[in-house]
């Protein structure tokens, strides 16, 4: 039986969660935007925000409560969305496969929330999709590994705690043989480049250079050779995420509009009752409850332990560029005072922006979608390698 309702505690939290970012988060968003500072002060609100509620190491949120918390952040300051989730115990879905002896040898990584994770997959040549063609390594010597590398586009690079770096363990060439390991910050080899970005400035990211970096054995994440099965799922359900967040900021900007042209005038009428305003507002309005429907579906799915794989990446191609162009037209519908820095607008256009690119480009999460569709057969690169391996065994 079909459902579209929220239960009586997600609504009192997505209630409380608004009015806590509304009241508290949202007044310094463009401080830590202009200043590319890191929100630190934003992020202890949270987590005593969490503690106050009562969800600790064995009471952590569900996937659905997470999605609208994420989503009623975005609304207030972009940049505290992941850190809402750090916060709020995501990180028991993003380490699963995570041991309990990395897990108790990080207890305040693992648990408390007040620590921050840099996802390190992408590189300068390989790119962040084709993850089977990195050059970082990690080659054993004794009870370590030794980790040699650059990765580039680290989110919160400036007050990243632990990096999660993915490197070939060599025994296969592709996919089977990546490993993932958890490095400290503070491991001697670590040199960081800090970008200047267009959006997302409270969240600065990154290049990370690995030169001889140790890393003792028990920091892998997962199976030896197997990294990829840790990281790829949650990956699916972070697609759903960064939908919702962008999905807040794009409602939040659509009900300032609202609110706006029915007050502003022309020819001596609210704007409002112009078919020109009216309908980008209407067609904003109903691709957002779209959009919402499909990304809460892909976190349906995953508790009910079903696949997500092509709705996940239904949900990243469109939702951000959908986002982005809804709070484009918010802007367009404000007229100069939209286009100026004295409303918020603009921040959360450069803020969505980033998320087309960010977690893999929409042209690749439509070759998901299409190898969904058609099948694994009908897959180009799953063709080419093929045929790559056959010219190399003649």
């Amino acid at each position: 039986m079909l459902d579209y309702t929220f239960t009586e505690e997600q609504e009192k939290f997505r209630k409380l969660i608004r009015d806590f970012a509304l009241t508290e988060l949202a007044p310094k968003a463009s401080y830590y935007d202009k200043n590319a500072e890191f929100p630190y002060e934003q992020l202890q609100k949270m987590i005593q925000l969490r503690k106050k509620l009562g969800y600790g190491k064995e009471n952590t949120l569900d996937l659905i409560s997470l999605g609208i918390g994420v989503e009623e952040v975005g609304r207030a300051d972009f940049n505290c969305t992941l850190l809402f989730l750090y916060a709020f115990g995501t990180l028991k879905y993003f380490f699963k496969d995570a041991s309990e002896e990395v897990k108790q040898k990080y207890p305040e990584f693992f648990y408390s929330g007040e620590q921050i994770v840099g996802l390190c997959m992408t590189e300068p040549k390989s790119g962040g999709s084709d993850i089977g063609s990195l050059t970082t390594t990690a080659i054993p010597d004794g009870d370590d590994y030794i980790i040699n590398g650059v990765k580039t586009s680290i989110t919160n690079m400036t007050a990243t705690d632990m990096f999660y770096i993915f490197a070939k363990t060599p025994v296969k060439e592709g996919l089977w043989g990546i490993t993932g390991f958890l490095v400290d910050a503070e491991s001697p080899g670590l040199s960081m480049k800090v970008y200047d970005d267009l959006g997302n400035r409270g969240n600065p990211r990154g290049t990370l250079t690995l030169n001889n970096v140790r890393v003792p054995k028990e920091n892998m994440i997962g199976q030896l050779h197997r990294g990829l099965t840790s990281i790829l799922n949650y990956l699916n359900i972070n697609k759903a995420f960064i939908g919702l967040m962008c999905l807040g900021a794009a409602q939040q900007s659509l009900d300032e509009t609202i609110e706006y042209v029915k007050n502003r005038e022309a020819y001596n009428l609210p704007i409002a009752m112009f078919e020109g305003v009216s309908f980008p507002i209407v067609e904003a309005a109903t691709f957002i409850e779209a959009a919402r429907l499909l990304c809460y579906k892909v976190l349906w799915l995953e508790e009910k332990g079903l696949r997500n794989a092509k709705e996940g990446a239904m949900v990243k191609w469109w939702v951000p560029k959908l986002c982005s162009d809804i709070i484009w037209d918010c802007i367009v519908l404000h007229g100069h005072i939209g286009y100026s820095t004295e409303l918020p607008l603009e921040k959360r256009f450069r803020d969505v922006l980033g998320w087309q690119i960010g977690d893999a480009t929409p042209q690749i999460q439509k070759l998901i979608v299409a190898r969904e569709i058609f099948g694994k057969e009908f897959d180009l690169t799953r063709y080419t390698r093929r045929l790559k391996r056959e010219n190399t065994k003649t």
